[in-house]
């Protein structure tokens, strides 16, 4: 799905937010900015430089999502937890797929104000048995079991982009930052403000990405704070700089008031990340067009340009698993790659890293 093309509606969500109140909050914490340890990926030549998936991956796993007699519409998010594919699309349906086989498990669909029920969806994360959904227009977060039956929700005071449970709570990306309340936001399991981090007088009034965190294999919870050139690591100590990225001359003014300053311009900045199996993988966006850095952390080696688009798979992850990255596309946006059984609407690609 990567192209060297102007990125269409379909992958560049560029989103006016609505302002939203915040409510007073509670305490309130510095972040730690330590560069002692951090990793500067440095990115100045991929321009006219085409990536193969063989270039990156071992291989490529597509598996065929049944549907069933139900549509799904655009993929809000997605995360998968031991042999289940959870999705969330926007028009506020939750999925559960087995895998390998990609039969539909079960389907929710609650719209509304009652108990356990939702106006929309916007993240998903699944952590030991629980499922939680986050739906930010109602500013609240509902746990289920793994086939989706609700069990609790908690309402939250702040307006939230992004979310990843921890082990003693939540982390969210608060879009509305104030002096108290920064743009990261530690809760505990029922939405009480432990901490926040990261002060920004940025108003986030459009995003490219809504992918906020991550986390690898060894559990450790990353973070970045939309267009920003940081990444931080989760501690018990707070946030951690773990990483930046250097785009010299080409990198987009760091005392933007509006994110829509920097979404608008012809300077890059990042639009989502990964961190993986030894590799930090970035996209980042140079005059509407999507760029790919796969940066080794072992090893000089740095694969830095456009996805080749003559592929038949596309490639626009949007999640983690194991040693690869996770996308899915709807069968009517595949022009060369078609599935065995014209019954599926929807495929996930899986990219299994070198």
């Amino acid at each position: 799905m990567m192209r060297k093309t102007t990125i269409s509606s379909r992958f560049l969500f560029g989103t006016t937010l609505l302002t939203i109140l915040l409510w007073s909050c509670g305490n309130r914490s510095n972040h730690q900015d330590n560069n002692e340890n951090a990793l500067t990926v440095t990115i100045n030549d991929y321009e006219d430089h085409i990536i193969r998936h063989a270039d990156f991956a071992a291989n490529v796993d597509s598996i065929a999502l049944r549907t069933g007699q139900f549509f799904m519409g655009t993929v809000a998010d997605m995360c998968l937890h031991d042999s289940v594919a959870y999705v969330i699309d926007r028009p506020g349906s939750a999925w559960a797929f087995n895998l390998p086989c990609g039969k539909l498990m079960k389907r929710i669909q609650r719209i509304g104000h009652g108990n356990g029920e939702y106006i929309s969806l916007h993240a998903i994360d699944v952590k030991d048995s629980t499922v939680y959904l986050l739906d930010s227009e109602a500013g609240m977060v509902l746990a289920h079991d793994l086939m989706f039956n609700f069990k609790k929700s908690f309402r939250l005071n702040f307006p939230a982009l992004d979310f990843i449970k921890i082990d003693d709570g939540f982390l969210f990306c608060n879009l509305n930052t104030t002096p108290e309340l920064h743009r990261f936001v530690h809760t505990d399991n029922d939405g009480n403000i432990v901490g926040s981090y990261l002060p920004s007088e940025m108003e986030m009034d459009m995003i490219s990405d809504s992918h906020v965190f991550t986390q690898d294999g060894k559990g450790n919870v990353f973070m970045y704070e939309p267009y920003s050139d940081d990444i931080y690591q989760w501690t018990t100590q707070g946030p951690q700089l773990a990483f930046r990225t250097d785009y010299g001359k080409d990198a987009h003014k760091k005392d933007a008031k509006e994110s829509r300053e920097i979404s608008n311009s012809t300077k890059i900045f990042n639009a989502s990340f990964f961190v993986i199996q030894d590799y930090l993988i970035n996209s980042f966006i140079q005059d509407h067009t999507r760029y790919y850095s796969f940066k080794p952390l072992d090893k000089a080696s740095h694969l830095q340009g456009f996805v080749d688009t003559a592929a038949c798979i596309p490639f626009y992850p949007i999640a983690q698993y194991k040693d690869g990255l996770a996308g899915i596309c709807h069968t009517s946006d595949l022009d060369k790659w078609k599935p065995k059984k014209d019954s599926c609407d929807a495929v996930l690609f899986i990219f299994h890293l070198k």
